[in-house]
């Protein structure tokens, strides 16, 4: 994902919720698309490493809304 074109909506779809995705969605709220291209980056990083249980805490969620 590039900065230029972030949404705000394609970031609340397609990441967590997590303080990363937050200071992301702050950052361009702010006009900081840089800033929040990065926030992204490091988010996906952390999910991709292992380094977040946020992935896994979103699939147990969505199997108890089933």
């Amino acid at each position: 994902m590039t900065p230029d074109g972030l949404k705000v909506s394609d970031i609340l779809q397609d990441f967590p919720d997590c303080p990363q995705r937050e200071m992301a969605l702050r950052a361009l709220r702010k006009g900081h698309e840089d800033l929040a291209g990065e926030w992204l980056k490091a988010l996906t990083d952390m999910v991709s490493e292992g380094r977040a249980r946020i992935e896994a805490d979103r699939l147990v969620d969505q199997k108890r809304r089933a």
